[in-house]
């Protein structure tokens, strides 16, 4: 395994979420009383909606009333502990508040609320823009929506490295135990990395979003890895437009979306295609590559997932995802050089692994790039992950 993947193997761990409650309450446990004050690096600022207790905190131990007050005094190093309630707030984390750390006291219980009301441009719930070594943890984001079912934002949690600048602007972002739904039709992205690179994200679930649950685009050389994640009720259970290279899904569960998983080319969104899975996929500068050879080294890597029942025609939709079809268990559009192995893909109605060469935008205009599918689930790889031994790649 190539030593970006390396980083990111499976750690030990109690329950579901017990390992981040505990730590979250030791930390809080250093913060009891206080008063509201500027944090400084590497201090704890408290999120409750009630008064501080009585008493003296901590050195570096504040607390504040809404989410975004605590961010806006945190510099690196701070840890953002957020006790349960629900928040109707928009949080949005800059590069000033690089190196914070966001945790919920309960997953299910500290709840970020949009409450649907999107405004003209739409809302999201927690952004990080341009942030470097963001982590956000443990805790509910809901109902933040686009305006409309074709409109923008509508993300629950984001890590946005630069959206639509084809640069990657963000560096190691976490995530790990979020919840993200959305009860209504409007929902557009529950867990969301653009422009960002050296990720990971762990033991989490999205439903009820109209264009995907799960979403990573724009990263030549994405350097992250998913893991233990659960996504159900959407249009697309994943969608990731030109992101590949070093970037590893497994162990998780895509089901009963309309169309479970789908790496894709894309053009003009999330420059720049395409959607190429090959090692050296940093190095490639064409919208089209070609190799020489199925003996390809590749690094985006599918294993040990389960794609099942992906027949849901009742999930959110919008004219992007409706067109791309339903009853799909891994739908592959003008994908390069990817690795499918050891998963389960089961009782998709009409198509188990669909590849197609793909045209887009369509139809065919000036600036249609024509994607062709370059040995996605080839009968002969090399894989870093198998020591770069030729191994059969599996869809079963």
């Amino acid at each position: 395994m190539v030593s970006s993947i390396r980083r990111y193997r499976p750690s030990s761990r109690g329950g579901h979420v017990r390992g981040g409650l505990l730590a979250a309450a030791a930390l809080a446990a250093l913060a009891l009383g206080a008063t509201a004050s500027a944090a400084s690096a590497g201090g704890v600022n408290i999120v409750r909606q009630g008064a501080p207790p009585a008493g003296k905190l901590p050195k570096n131990t504040h607390y504040y009333k809404t989410i975004q007050e605590a961010v806006d005094a945190s510099t690196t190093g701070t840890w953002v502990l957020i006790e349960p309630g629900t928040y109707d707030e928009e949080v949005l984390i800059t590069s000033a508040h690089a190196g914070i750390h966001i945790r919920g006291m309960n997953r299910n219980t500290v709840i970020v609320d949009g409450q649907h009301k999107a405004g003209p441009e739409g809302a999201n719930g927690i952004e990080a823009f341009k942030a470097n070594n963001v982590s956000i943890e443990n805790l509910t984001v809901r109902n933040f929506d686009r305006a409309s079912t074709n409109g923008e934002n509508g993300n629950e949690v984001w890590w946005n490295g630069g959206d639509e600048t084809a640069v990657i602007g963000a560096r190691k972002w976490f995530g790990n135990y979020l919840t993200t739904y959305d009860d209504g039709l409007l929902g557009g992205y529950g867990l969301f990395a653009s422009n960002s690179v050296k990720g990971s994200l762990e033991n989490s679930y999205a439903s009820g979003f109209n264009d995907s649950g799960l979403y990573i685009g724009a990263c030549r050389d994405c350097q992250a890895r998913v893991f233990n994640v659960v996504m159900e009720n959407n249009a697309l259970g994943y969608s990731g437009s030109n992101s590949g290279g070093r970037l590893l899904f497994e162990n998780s569960v895509f089901k009963n979306n309309s169309i479970g998983f789908a790496p894709n080319s894309e053009n003009p969104s999330d420059p720049p295609p395409p959607q190429d899975g090959a090692c050296s996929s940093r190095r490639n500068r064409s919208a089209t590559p070609t190799f020489s050879s199925t003996e390809i080294e590749r690094c985006t890597i599918f294993r040990n997932n389960s794609f099942e029942e992906n027949n849901n025609i009742n999930a959110p939709g919008n004219a992007a995802t409706e067109a791309g079809g339903w009853g799909i268990g891994v739908d592959l559009p003008g994908t390069y050089a990817d690795l499918l192995e050891n998963n389960t893909i089961s009782n998709n109605v009409n198509v188990g692994v669909l590849g197609f060469e793909y045209p887009n935008p369509f139809p065919i205009q000036e600036d249609t790039i024509f994607f062709a599918l370059s040995e996605t689930a080839s009968a002969t790889t090399r894989s870093p992950a198998t020591a770069r031994s030729n191994e059969a790649s599996r869809a079963t």
